[in-house]
Protein backbone atom coordinates (compact mmCIF):
# COMPACT_ATOMS: atom_id res chain seq x y z
CA UNK A 1 0.00 0.00 0.00
CA UNK A 2 1.18 3.53 -0.82
CA UNK A 3 0.13 6.53 1.28
CA UNK A 4 -0.82 9.78 -0.39
CA UNK A 5 -0.21 13.30 0.90
CA UNK A 6 -2.83 15.97 0.23
CA UNK A 7 -0.60 17.74 -2.32
CA UNK A 8 -0.44 14.51 -4.34
CA UNK A 9 -4.17 13.79 -3.99
CA UNK A 10 -5.06 17.34 -5.04
CA UNK A 11 -2.93 17.13 -8.17
CA UNK A 12 -4.49 13.76 -8.98
CA UNK A 13 -8.02 15.14 -8.62
CA UNK A 14 -7.46 18.42 -10.47
CA UNK A 15 -5.00 19.55 -13.08
CA UNK A 16 -3.12 22.31 -11.31
CA UNK A 17 -2.44 25.06 -13.89
CA UNK A 18 0.31 26.46 -11.67
CA UNK A 19 2.17 23.12 -11.67
CA UNK A 20 1.22 21.14 -14.80
CA UNK A 21 4.41 19.09 -14.70
CA UNK A 22 3.62 17.94 -11.16
CA UNK A 23 0.04 17.04 -12.09
CA UNK A 24 1.33 14.98 -15.02
CA UNK A 25 3.97 13.29 -12.86
CA UNK A 26 1.35 12.36 -10.26
CA UNK A 27 -1.08 11.07 -12.88
CA UNK A 28 1.56 8.89 -14.56
CA UNK A 29 2.89 7.53 -11.25
CA UNK A 30 -0.52 6.67 -9.82
CA UNK A 31 -1.74 5.10 -13.06
CA UNK A 32 1.26 2.75 -12.97
CA UNK A 33 0.86 1.88 -9.28
CA UNK A 34 -0.38 -1.65 -8.63
CA UNK A 35 -0.49 -1.26 -4.84
CA UNK A 36 -3.59 0.24 -3.20
CA UNK A 37 -3.43 3.98 -2.44
CA UNK A 38 -4.10 4.96 1.18
CA UNK A 39 -5.79 8.22 2.18
CA UNK A 40 -5.93 9.02 5.88
CA UNK A 41 -8.42 11.34 7.58
CA UNK A 42 -6.06 14.32 7.70
CA UNK A 43 -5.23 14.11 4.01
CA UNK A 44 -8.90 13.80 3.11
CA UNK A 45 -9.90 16.76 5.32
CA UNK A 46 -7.09 18.95 3.93
CA UNK A 47 -7.95 18.01 0.37
CA UNK A 48 -11.65 18.79 0.75
CA UNK A 49 -10.84 22.08 2.50
CA UNK A 50 -8.54 23.19 -0.34
CA UNK A 51 -11.06 22.16 -2.99
CA UNK A 52 -13.82 24.09 -1.19
CA UNK A 53 -11.88 27.25 -0.38
CA UNK A 54 -9.23 27.57 -3.08
CA UNK A 55 -11.12 25.66 -5.75
CA UNK A 56 -14.53 27.12 -4.84
CA UNK A 57 -16.24 23.77 -5.37
CA UNK A 58 -19.81 23.34 -4.19
CA UNK A 59 -20.73 20.91 -1.40
CA UNK A 60 -22.31 18.67 -4.06
CA UNK A 61 -19.11 18.60 -6.12
CA UNK A 62 -17.10 17.82 -2.98
CA UNK A 63 -19.51 15.02 -2.11
CA UNK A 64 -19.07 13.55 -5.59
CA UNK A 65 -15.29 13.59 -5.19
CA UNK A 66 -15.38 11.96 -1.73
CA UNK A 67 -17.91 9.38 -2.98
CA UNK A 68 -15.66 8.52 -5.91
CA UNK A 69 -12.75 8.00 -3.52
CA UNK A 70 -14.92 5.75 -1.32
CA UNK A 71 -15.93 3.68 -4.35
CA UNK A 72 -12.56 3.54 -6.12
CA UNK A 73 -11.21 -0.03 -6.14
CA UNK A 74 -7.58 1.08 -5.79
CA UNK A 75 -8.20 3.50 -2.88
CA UNK A 76 -8.15 2.56 0.81
CA UNK A 77 -9.58 5.22 3.10
CA UNK A 78 -8.86 5.28 6.80
CA UNK A 79 -12.05 3.97 8.42
CA UNK A 80 -14.26 4.28 5.32
CA UNK A 81 -17.44 3.78 7.35
CA UNK A 82 -16.61 6.94 9.32
CA UNK A 83 -15.92 8.83 6.10
CA UNK A 84 -19.29 7.69 4.70
CA UNK A 85 -21.13 8.88 7.83
CA UNK A 86 -19.22 12.18 7.80
CA UNK A 87 -20.13 12.69 4.15
CA UNK A 88 -23.82 12.03 4.83
CA UNK A 89 -23.76 14.43 7.78
CA UNK A 90 -21.94 17.06 5.70
CA UNK A 91 -24.66 16.91 3.06
CA UNK A 92 -27.50 17.16 5.61
CA UNK A 93 -26.16 19.65 8.18
CA UNK A 94 -24.29 22.95 8.45
CA UNK A 95 -20.52 22.97 8.83
CA UNK A 96 -17.54 21.95 6.79
CA UNK A 97 -16.58 18.42 5.84
CA UNK A 98 -13.71 18.43 8.37
CA UNK A 99 -16.19 19.32 11.12
CA UNK A 100 -18.36 16.34 10.27
CA UNK A 101 -15.34 14.07 10.01
CA UNK A 102 -14.21 15.19 13.48
CA UNK A 103 -17.70 14.58 14.85
CA UNK A 104 -17.90 11.08 13.38
CA UNK A 105 -14.38 10.14 14.51
CA UNK A 106 -15.29 11.27 18.02
CA UNK A 107 -18.61 9.38 17.96
CA UNK A 108 -16.75 6.25 16.88
CA UNK A 109 -14.41 6.74 19.84
CA UNK A 110 -17.41 6.77 22.19
CA UNK A 111 -17.95 10.52 22.62
CA UNK A 112 -21.54 11.57 23.24
CA UNK A 113 -20.85 14.99 21.69
CA UNK A 114 -18.03 17.22 20.51
CA UNK A 115 -17.76 20.67 22.06
CA UNK A 116 -17.15 23.53 19.65
CA UNK A 117 -17.20 27.29 19.23
CA UNK A 118 -17.94 26.82 15.51
CA UNK A 119 -21.50 28.12 15.09
CA UNK A 120 -22.21 26.13 11.93
CA UNK A 121 -20.88 22.86 13.32
CA UNK A 122 -22.79 23.45 16.58
CA UNK A 123 -26.05 23.10 14.62
CA UNK A 124 -25.09 19.54 13.63
CA UNK A 125 -26.11 16.55 15.75
CA UNK A 126 -22.57 15.44 16.67
CA UNK A 127 -21.71 18.81 18.26
CA UNK A 128 -22.59 20.97 21.22
CA UNK A 129 -21.83 24.67 20.95
CA UNK A 130 -20.28 26.58 23.79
Amino acid sequence: MIGLDSNILLRWIIDDPSAPEQSELVRRRLEQEAAPLFINHLVLAETVWVLRHAGALSPEALANIVSSLIDAPNIRLQQPEIVERALASFMENPGGFADHLIGEINRHAGCTTTLTFDRAAARSPAFTGL
